[in-house]
């Protein structure tokens, strides 16, 4: 690691950007500003644009990758340097995406969420041959949408989350369910849509799907009745952000809701916990969320002790996915400007070596060993990435195949806080 002035600062600055994401979740209707994102350029490095979810811990993963990287020497003879902003309304982050393009950015923008990822790809990386990296957007309508194959992510598609979700209200002897989730957000539709297809095939009972706008954050008292008036087994709670799933769980304290709630990955968070006015409302509920991580994997273990022992917190779920795409990024870099002999690839040239640095044939190594990535890379060799979260691959469409794993928590009565029971392992082949 650097001496530890170097990751005060890295601390320091979290701390600084965090406060940004506070108040951007307070207020979403202040513009943003480019000088916030000029203000972060360093004019002789990489500068990689990371517009992130609201996890205080995300920021974090993505300046550890950065440290990382330029310690095992940088790419193509310079440093790389985050510059990052939290998302915002839609309107605002594609202004703040538009800002991270240009000849001081490397042609890619990592993006969290799923309805902010296919904006920016759709509005601003796509037309200017940038590739859209994220690091949470699980929407299965990323794998279908036309993106000339410029959209990559590094977190299972939620056909898979959708499946354990359905599995479990299986098993629960669930024969009814309902599910909320905002209007128009691909996140949220994309997860219905799924569970409602395979809820169907395992029970042959009935999904009542409930949409909501994005602007409803509190006061649902409109749609409560088309929620709870058919007394469903499950309802299934999967809004873009947490404070709206836990706000709504809040409201329903008077529905006098016999059923159990299902949570998905948003939800999975002491925050989201702490926001619960009355713990009864979850009791026998269950959370399901993508793992953190393979403890067995030694690469997961390796970013996992580097990230507690530079910020002194424990990882949060999406960290590792973070964590990887910074490193991703970095090496289809090195290896795009190597084969291409140029020291400024563009964005069709990295594309065409993030499935050559992230697949086989080639050496398998991680992050525990990126200067002799970087080597091989510089040597002309093939890498096969075994990265912090997975030994994933990409398939044809950008998404992760390879062994993924899914937790599933029961909510805690006594600790007020999900426990993890079980963990589901699916292996996705290559090219289903």
């Amino acid at each position: 690691m650097q001496p530890r002035p170097f990751l005060f600062f890295l601390v320091w600055f979290s701390l600084i950007v965090s406060q940004s994401i506070l108040v951007t979740a307070c207020n979403n209707t202040t513009p943003p500003s480019e000088n916030v994102i000029q203000v972060q350029l360093q004019k002789q490095a990489f500068n990689l644009g990371y517009i992130h979810g609201p996890r205080i811990t995300s920021q974090d993963s993505a300046l550890l990758a950065e440290l990382h990287i330029n310690q095992a020497g940088g790419i193509l003879n310079k440093e790389i340097n985050m510059v990052l902003r939290p998302f915002d309304t839609i309107e605002n982050t594609l202004i703040d995406a538009s800002n991270m393009t240009g000849a001081d950015f490397l042609p890619m923008i990592i993006a969290a969420s799923s309805s902010r990822t296919l904006a920016i790809a759709e509005q601003v990386a796509i037309p200017q041959n940038i590739i859209t990296f994220s690091d949470t957007a699980t929407s299965p309508l990323l794998t279908t949408f036309p993106d000339n194959d410029l959209v990559f992510r590094v977190i299972p598609s939620d056909i898979h989350q959708s499946k354990v979700l359905a599995e479990i209200a299986f098993q629960k002897g669930a024969k009814s369910a309902a599910m909320v989730f905002n209007l128009g957000d691909p996140y949220g539709e994309g997860l219905a849509s799924e569970f409602n297809r395979v809820f169907q095939e395992l029970t042959g009972g009935n999904v009542t799907l409930v949409p909501i706008p994005e602007s409803v954050t509190v006061g649902f008292d409109d749609y409560m009745p088309s929620v709870f008036e058919n007394h469903p087994d499950v309802v299934i709670v999967a809004f873009l952000i947490f404070p709206t799933n836990s706000q709504f769980i809040n409201e329903a304290i008077n529905q006098n809701f016999q059923g159990q709630f299902l949570l998905t990955d948003v939800s999975i968070s002491p925050s989201f916990s702490s926001n619960i006015v009355a713990p009864e409302l979850l009791q026998g509920a269950v959370g399901v969320s993508p793992s953190k991580g393979i403890e067995s994997n030694p690469e997961f273990l390796f970013f996992k002790n580097s990230f507690e022992q530079a910020f002194h917190i424990e990882i949060e779920r999406f960290d590792s996915n973070t964590y990887d795409s910074v490193i991703l990024s970095a090496l289809a870099t090195e290896d795009a400007g190597l084969r291409n002999n140029t020291d400024a690839p563009n964005g069709l040239m990295i594309k065409e070596s993030l499935r050559r640095v992230m697949n086989p044939p080639g050496v398998k190594i991680g992050p525990s060993q990126l200067k002799y990535a970087l080597a091989l890379i510089d040597a002309g060799e093939d890498i096969d990435y075994q990265g912090a979260y997975s030994a994933n691959d990409f398939d044809v469409n950008g998404d992760v195949t390879g062994t993924i794993l899914y937790d599933v928590f029961d909510f805690s009565q006594t600790k007020l806080d999900f426990v993890l029971n079980h963990t589901f392992t699916i292996e996705v082949p290559a090219n289903p």
